[in-house]
């Protein structure tokens, strides 16, 4: 069982989610249930993906709370080579780094409240919190047999014709799922 980070952003007419420790894997919903469970689908598919194509699957290193400043924020916590970093997806500026994952988050609640009250000297409004930080499991199931461009255990090119040479037949080339990897359909 695996623990990921998301952070649940509304915009005017829906819902995005994306996963700051999986690069790429972003989702869209209406409501907030569904969002919560496409979220979880494009993890799956997203891990799944990887594990077809060899790619080691990064540990969740981030985390997510939330911070009270007049209003309740929600807060990003995420490792860097250095230690870690605190951050309000709300307020763009407010950050806090520190060594440890607690220091991060006790310095941005320290930060966050002067952030506010600077942003209201600059005679701008406190923005109200449009972000939502949770923590989603998510089993990985096991690799497949078979990673794309694969047939029977060996590699196969991709198709082509014309100038780049002679098409591979159709059968012996396993393409992975236009859906999945966000790609187009391939014409035959």
């Amino acid at each position: 069982m695996r623990r990921y980070a998301v952070i649940i952003e509304r915009g005017r007419r829906n819902l995005s989610a994306w996963v700051p420790d999986l690069l790429g894997c972003v989702s869209v919903g209406r409501t907030l249930p569904e969002m919560r469970r496409m979220i979880r689908e494009a993890i799956e598919g997203h891990i799944e993906v990887m594990q077809d194509y060899g790619d080691p699957i990064p540990p969740p290193t981030s985390t997510c709370a939330s911070v009270e400043a007049g209003r309740r924020y929600s807060v990003l916590v995420e490792r860097t080579p250095r230690g870690f970093t605190a951050r309000a997806p709300d307020l763009e500026g407010c950050v806090a780094a520190a060594k440890t994952r607690r220091e991060a988050l006790l310095l941005l609640r320290d930060t966050l409240p002067r952030h506010i009250e600077n942003l209201r000297w600059d005679g701008k409004p406190a923005p109200a919190p449009a972000c939502l930080g949770e923590m989603v499991e998510v089993r990985p199931g096991p690799p497949r047999k078979h990673a794309p461009w694969t047939v029977r255990g060996e590699t196969c090119l991709p198709r082509t014709g014309g100038r780049n040479g002679p098409r591979a037949p159709r059968h012996r080339v396993r393409r992975p799922s236009p859906r999945r990897r966000g790609g187009l359909p391939v014409r035959a």
